[in-house]
């Protein structure tokens, strides 16, 4: 009623203010920038649609819940978006009439204020705000809860051991399950006592803490399984990040990928978050432009060669010690319980440890 009364230019500039306002909050909501084409915008409806479908979490009624309103707030973005026009309404025109007196005039030098204007609003798109990286730690419960599961089974084995006289098959394998057991305690206490990071998403790309680095060129494709019973996160490797790969690790995720297995599977058990958690921070670097693709080069360090030679040497030693003297006695069995447990753990914790 009040905008009625001025002229029909004015009127036209604040509908026009008001068409901007609108298609830019609608932008917000799907990632994007003011400026962002019409390509760009149904590129990232798309991108969006699948991430948040709720055809992808009917196994999960939080998710489903979340899914169903967040892609109807992506729907309404897109249908706004669709009746504003594939073109962005045009700022109203400044008039030198209107100017104050005291405002410097840039008529005799237009071409350098036009510069340093183009400069200064790239600049603003490409540095709108800096994203912190998604980091997924190991629940405290849950690592306390599993490392005393290790060491009671670990425990059971060591008692089956030294009070029972069993034939050396029937040894092996309770001694292998020993082994199994400690591993898992072994990782489970140095995941509670050192809360960091088991998964790292930022500009490089993801971090897995037992697997090393996966630059963003590393990765072919990434995609969750959630379900009521679990949720996965699966990783396929690119054929770049297989050509840096040793022999075994290449000839391993080509089977991988002739069974129709991934390369890579993330439980996310017992874990402070989950797969869709990645998959957000995945596609918020990649809508703001803040992904760096990097090549950096798959090295194993001679440390973690060493302390895995001696952990796995010290398991097959005791196995075939076992089948050759028919048995072991509790103080041998201790032994190579002592040099496993070491490297493991300082295995295990050179991992963790990594940057």
């Amino acid at each position: 009623h009040v905008i009625s009364r001025y002229p029909s230019s004015v009127r036209q500039a604040y509908h026009r203010v008001l068409g901007m306002d609108k298609r830019a909050e609608h932008l917000r909501t799907l990632g994007l920038s003011a400026d962002a084409r019409w390509e760009e915008i149904t590129d990232a409806y798309k991108d969006l649609m699948k991430v948040w479908h709720p055809d992808r979490f009917q196994g999960d009624e939080r998710l489903l819940a979340k899914a169903q309103a967040k892609s109807q707030e992506i729907n309404h973005a897109m249908s706004e978006l669709r009746k504003l026009g594939k073109n962005p309404p045009k700022p109203p025109p400044q008039s030198s009439k209107s100017r104050p007196a005291s405002t410097p005039s840039y008529d005799n030098n237009r071409d350098s204020f036009q510069q340093g204007a183009t400069q200064a609003q790239n600049h603003s798109s490409q540095f709108r705000f800096m994203l912190s990286p998604l980091k997924i730690r190991m629940s405290f419960r849950s690592g306390l809860f599993r490392l005393l599961g290790g060491l009671v089974a670990s425990f059971f084995c060591y008692m089956v051991l030294s009070e029972h006289t069993l034939p050396p098959l029937q040894q092996a394998g309770v001694l292998a399950v020993g082994f199994l057991a400690l591993d898992f305690s072994i990782k489970h206490l140095i995941l509670t006592l050192i809360p960091r990071a088991l998964i790292t998403v930022d500009a490089d790309g993801i971090r897995l803490f037992d697997r090393g680095r996966f630059n963003w060129i590393d990765i072919e494709i990434v995609y969750p399984v959630v379900t009521h019973r679990m949720q996965t996160l699966n990783i396929n490797c690119s054929q770049h990040y297989l050509q840096k790969c040793s022999p075994p690790i290449r000839f391993k995720y080509k089977l991988y990928r002739l069974i129709g297995r991934p390369h890579i599977q993330i439980s996310f058990a017992g874990l402070r978050g989950t797969p869709v958690h990645v998959l957000d921070a995945m596609h918020l670097f990649q809508s703001n432009n803040q992904i760096e693709l990097h090549d950096y080069p798959q090295s194993t360090s001679s440390l973690s060669v060493i302390l895995s030679v001696l952990s796995y040497s010290a398991v097959a030693v005791a196995l075939t010690h076992c089948f050759l003297q028919k048995g072991l006695s509790p103080r041998e069995y201790l032994c190579y319980l002592a040099i496993f447990l070491v490297a493991r753990g300082a295995l295990i914790l050179q991992m963790l440890l990594a940057r």
